[in-house]
This record gives structure tokens, sequence and C-alpha cells, in this order.
């Protein structure tokens, strides 16, 4: 499997979208990030049989409490897992998604793709952010490229990876692109500019 998100949802995700300010974000939003290890053999969203091998993950999703009894409602979450004991140790997107609901208002509701990226790589660190460990197509790349181009405040440094490391054999009809993003040394921090906008929660 390539990727677990489409070409027209990541494109809407970090493509598309205005380069959203965390100052630009209401009272009645905020970001959760949740971090914890499993093990490979109990992880029914890894893609190999890892067994006693301790997988990392990080859960970043975005809220926006309109009063309710249940709760803030979740309208943006990416899903990061690492490997660090493989020739992988970056941190995978797994899974990624932005959410329109109808019954919310007002501008927290979109344009959160980019920003959401920029926290997980910040997270991410010296390990590197990377696309599902499957490979990225030339239309993902083009996504990639597009967020490099146009994001505002964040500086991303882009490495290329070892030929065969990754799950990234090379190859000519799906070009696999071995890339890892990081953010820059000295780049301004995303999350420091989110004071009472972000929570932090470790452990299952």
């Amino acid at each position: 499997m390539i990727m677990k998100i489409t070409r027209r949802q990541l494109r809407k995700l970090i493509s598309e979208m205005a380069a959203k300010q965390p100052e630009e974000l209401s009272d009645q939003f905020h970001w959760e990030v949740r971090q914890w290890e499993s093990l490979g053999r109990d992880d029914h969203n890894w893609d190999g049989y890892d067994g006693d091998k301790v997988v990392k993950n990080m859960f970043v999703s975005g809220h926006v409490d309109i009063g309710r009894e249940s709760g803030p409602n979740s309208v943006a979450h990416i899903s990061l897992k690492q490997r660090p004991w493989s020739n992988c140790p970056h941190w995978e997107v797994k899974v990624a998604s932005v959410s329109k609901y109808v019954d919310i208002f007002g501008d927290d509701v979109v344009d959160l793709g980019p920003m959401m990226y920029d926290i997980a790589m910040e997270l991410a660190g010296d390990d590197g952010l990377i696309s599902d460990s499957g490979g990225t197509s030339d239309a993902a790349q083009r996504v990639w490229n597009f967020y490099l181009d146009n994001r505002v405040g964040v500086d991303v440094e882009v490495r290329d990876l070892a030929p065969g490391i990754c799950g990234r054999e090379g190859s000519d009809s799906l070009a696999f692109r071995g890339k890892a993003y990081y953010k820059k040394a000295g780049s301004p921090s995303v999350i420091k500019k989110l004071p009472g906008k972000i929570r932090f929660e470790v452990g299952n």
C-alpha cells in the first residue's frame, strides 16, 4: 500500500488550503497530542508483524468546543508511527484527515491541514517525517513539493534517504521517492506559538 490517504485528500490537507497561523485560531479551538508505545503484534494498524518490538505512536488532533455536553468536536487528525529498531527510524504518516462539520461554523474548521503537518514535523524532530513507508508516488510528491514551496513561517529541510531503506527499492512505474522532511534548526516553533491551544498526553 502506498499511502492511507488519497491524492485528493492529501491535496486538500496541505496544498489547496491557506497557511493558517496559530494566532488565527479562536478560543474555542485546541490541538491535542497523544503519545504512547505498543507492541507490534498488538498494533492492528501496523503494516508488518513485528512481534514484541516496540512501535512508537503519536496522534495529533484538532478540536472545536461549541459548548455541547458531549465535549469538543474533532475536526482534524494525523496519526504517526515509528519503528526505532528498523532501518526506517523516521516517523511515518499513516492516516491524516481534516473534516468539515456542517453544524460547526467559523474559521476554525478550515485551513488546518498545513498547521497540522507543521506540528507533526516539529514533533518528529531529528528523526524526520516521511509518508507511509510503502512509498511516495509522483502525485503525493507533487503535493509535498507544493507544501515546501508555499508554507509560511516554517523552514523545512528535505533529505534523500539511502536507496533500499524504508522498504523503498526504487521503481520506474511507481516512482518511490526516498525523502524525509525535517524542521530546520532555528526555525520558529509552531508549538510555542500555541500557548493554551495545545495539550499533551503521554500513555494509553
